[in-house]
C-alpha cells in the first residue's frame, strides 16, 4: 500500500512540474508576441508623426519586454544605448518644451535608433545595500 501511496504522490509531483513548464512556456511565448506587437504599433505610431502616441507606443513596448517600467525615464534608465537615450529625450523635449524646432521629428529619429529593439543594460551582480544594519553584527 505504502508503494502505491509513493507512485501517486510521484507521478502527482510529476504532472504539476510538467504543467508548470507548459504554462511557463507558452506565457513566455505570449508575452514575445504580445512585444513584437507592440513593437510594430510603436513603428506605426512613430512614423505617424505624433510624438504623444510614438512615446505611449514605446512605453507600452517596453512595459512588454521588462517589468518595472512605468514611465519613459524609466526606460532610459535601463537602456545602454546612448542613440536611444539621447532619441527619448529629443521626444520628452519636443512633448513637453516649450520652445521646439519644428524642423526636427523626433518621431524619425525614435524609430530608427529603436528599429533592431531595445539595447537593455546588463544587471549589475553587486547586491543591492541592505536597508537595515545586522541585528547581531559580528564581534570584533
Amino acid at each position: 500500500l505504502w508503494i502505491l501511496s509513493l507512485a501517486t504522490f510521484g507521478w502527482l509531483a510529476w504532472r504539476r512540474r510538467s504543467a508548470a513548464h507548459r504554462a511557463g512556456t507558452a506565457a513566455a511565448q505570449a508575452r514575445s508576441g504580445r512585444a513584437r506587437t507592440l513593437r510594430n504599433a510603436f513603428l506605426l505610431a512613430a512614423r505617424g508623426g505624433d510624438p504623444h502616441a510614438t512615446g505611449r507606443a514605446l512605453l507600452a513596448w517596453a512595459q512588454a519586454e521588462r517589468d518595472g517600467v512605468r514611465h519613459l525615464q524609466d526606460v532610459s534608465e535601463q537602456l545602454a544605448d546612448s542613440d536611444q537615450i539621447e532619441a527619448i529625450a529629443r521626444l520628452q523635449q519636443r512633448r513637453y518644451a516649450a520652445a521646439i524646432d519644428a524642423a526636427q521629428d523626433p518621431c524619425a529619429a525614435l524609430a530608427e535608433a529603436f528599429r533592431s529593439g531595445f539595447v537593455w543594460r546588463k544587471p549589475s551582480a553587486a547586491s543591492p545595500q541592505e536597508p537595515l544594519p545586522p541585528l547581531y553584527p559580528p564581534s570584533t
